[in-house]
């Protein structure tokens, strides 16, 4: 143990002496430093979790559209949505298309195509395409009603799909792309030329998310370009 003189005499410093005041705001303030730092760096990653799954939406959506053109077919991207019940894959889309009319069927029309396309069992052209972890498809209308429609809210716009791996048929909300690119399913959109809207959310229950907690895509209908709004 250290010892000094002090007018002639000794004192003993000991080591056990508390911190000042000075060292303990010192101590606090470096804690409250960490905790802020922990804090932002886990809603940057959960910002970015849910940019990584707008982009990959989007993505989807121009993968079914460029495979539209190219194939010169109507080619669909269902959703699979937590309200499907046990059973079916949650937060993911799939590309998919009627099959392509065997020679045994023979020439068909334009209008015979159509009606092909339009009761035959969707094939799927992927796998499952799944929104990152906690993020899931909301549907819930827009903040405002000239922002467009969320097809999720729409009527008339499934289709029966063939699950990939045998996993049956089920019923899916689907947005079809044709051969130019364009939106041609649902056939008739109520958005006078506002797009038609995806908003996905970062929750467990999809049904009490707001509009501004969402992130949002929109499909222009005549030109079927996605977008990712701000």
């Amino acid at each position: 143990m250290p010892i000094e003189a002090v007018g002639g005499r000794k004192r003993r410093w000991s080591c056990a002496q508390g911190f000042s005041m000075i060292e303990m705001l010192a101590v606090v303030s470096i804690i409250a430093i960490v905790i802020s730092a922990t804090v932002g760096v886990a809603g940057s990653l959960r910002a970015s979790r849910g940019m990584t799954g707008v982009h990959q939406l989007a993505a989807a959506c121009d993968a079914a559209r460029a495979r539209a053109m190219k194939e010169q077919r109507e080619v669909m991207l269902a959703f699979s949505t937590q309200t499907m019940g046990e059973g079916y894959e949650d937060r993911a889309v799939l590309i998919c298309s009627a099959p392509l009319p065997s020679p045994n069927d023979g020439e068909l029309t334009a209008e015979s195509e159509i009606q092909w396309q339009r009761e035959s069992i969707l094939e799927p052209l992927s796998e499952w395409i799944y929104l990152p972890d906690g993020h899931v498809f909301a549907e819930v209308a827009p903040a405002s009603r000239s922002a467009g429609v969320n097809i999720l809210t729409l009527m008339g716009t499934t289709r029966r799909v063939r699950l990939p791996g045998d996993s049956g048929v089920a019923s899916l909300t689907c947005i079809g792309f044709g051969s130019m690119g364009e939106v041609v399913f649902p056939e008739a959109t109520p958005t006078n030329g506002a797009p038609l809207l995806i908003a996905i959310a970062e929750s467990e229950n999809p049904d009490s998310v707001n509009p501004q907690d969402c992130r949002w895509i929109g499909i222009q209908t005549h030109s079927g370009a996605s977008m990712i709004l701000p």
